[in-house]
Protein backbone atom coordinates (compact mmCIF):
# COMPACT_ATOMS: atom_id res chain seq x y z
CA UNK A 1 0.00 0.00 0.00
CA UNK A 2 1.79 2.94 -1.01
CA UNK A 3 0.42 6.81 -0.93
CA UNK A 4 -0.16 8.05 -4.48
CA UNK A 5 0.20 11.42 -4.95
CA UNK A 6 -1.45 11.44 -8.04
CA UNK A 7 -4.56 9.65 -7.39
CA UNK A 8 -5.06 12.25 -4.41
CA UNK A 9 -5.06 15.17 -6.43
CA UNK A 10 -6.93 13.28 -8.98
CA UNK A 11 -9.65 12.81 -6.35
CA UNK A 12 -9.21 16.12 -5.27
CA UNK A 13 -9.88 17.53 -8.75
CA UNK A 14 -13.14 15.60 -9.55
CA UNK A 15 -14.54 16.58 -6.27
CA UNK A 16 -13.96 20.10 -6.96
CA UNK A 17 -15.48 19.74 -10.51
CA UNK A 18 -18.75 18.10 -9.10
CA UNK A 19 -19.07 20.89 -6.54
CA UNK A 20 -18.57 23.47 -9.18
CA UNK A 21 -21.15 21.89 -11.63
CA UNK A 22 -23.76 21.23 -8.94
CA UNK A 23 -23.03 24.00 -6.45
CA UNK A 24 -26.61 23.70 -4.79
CA UNK A 25 -26.03 19.89 -3.69
CA UNK A 26 -23.32 20.60 -1.49
CA UNK A 27 -23.35 17.67 0.80
CA UNK A 28 -20.53 16.37 3.00
CA UNK A 29 -18.68 13.45 1.70
CA UNK A 30 -20.04 10.27 3.53
CA UNK A 31 -17.44 8.23 5.39
CA UNK A 32 -18.31 5.38 2.96
CA UNK A 33 -16.94 7.50 0.00
CA UNK A 34 -14.28 8.86 2.22
CA UNK A 35 -13.16 4.88 2.67
CA UNK A 36 -13.71 4.59 -0.95
CA UNK A 37 -11.60 7.58 -1.82
CA UNK A 38 -8.48 6.30 0.38
CA UNK A 39 -8.38 2.40 -1.04
CA UNK A 40 -7.85 4.30 -4.52
CA UNK A 41 -5.19 6.77 -3.17
CA UNK A 42 -3.53 4.36 -1.17
CA UNK A 43 -3.49 2.00 -4.43
CA UNK A 44 -5.93 -0.88 -2.82
CA UNK A 45 -7.73 -0.95 -5.95
CA UNK A 46 -7.37 0.36 -9.16
CA UNK A 47 -9.34 2.89 -11.32
CA UNK A 48 -11.60 0.36 -12.87
CA UNK A 49 -13.12 -0.80 -9.18
CA UNK A 50 -12.78 2.35 -8.09
CA UNK A 51 -15.26 3.74 -10.78
CA UNK A 52 -17.45 0.66 -10.33
CA UNK A 53 -17.77 0.86 -6.23
CA UNK A 54 -18.01 4.88 -6.27
CA UNK A 55 -21.28 4.11 -9.42
CA UNK A 56 -22.71 1.21 -6.54
CA UNK A 57 -22.35 3.77 -3.75
CA UNK A 58 -23.66 6.70 -5.39
CA UNK A 59 -26.62 4.86 -6.59
CA UNK A 60 -27.24 3.16 -3.35
CA UNK A 61 -27.41 6.98 -2.07
CA UNK A 62 -29.34 8.30 -4.53
CA UNK A 63 -31.99 5.70 -3.89
CA UNK A 64 -31.60 6.72 -0.10
CA UNK A 65 -32.23 10.01 -0.87
CA UNK A 66 -35.28 9.23 -3.07
CA UNK A 67 -37.04 7.48 -0.17
CA UNK A 68 -36.57 9.75 2.48
CA UNK A 69 -38.10 12.64 -0.44
CA UNK A 70 -40.75 10.19 -0.82
CA UNK A 71 -41.73 9.64 2.81
CA UNK A 72 -41.48 13.47 3.84
CA UNK A 73 -43.86 14.64 0.95
CA UNK A 74 -46.42 11.38 2.30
Amino acid sequence: MAFNMLRKKEVERAKAMAHSLHPENNIPDSDELIALQNRYIYEEIDAEEYARLGKELAMRELEEAMKERKNNNQ
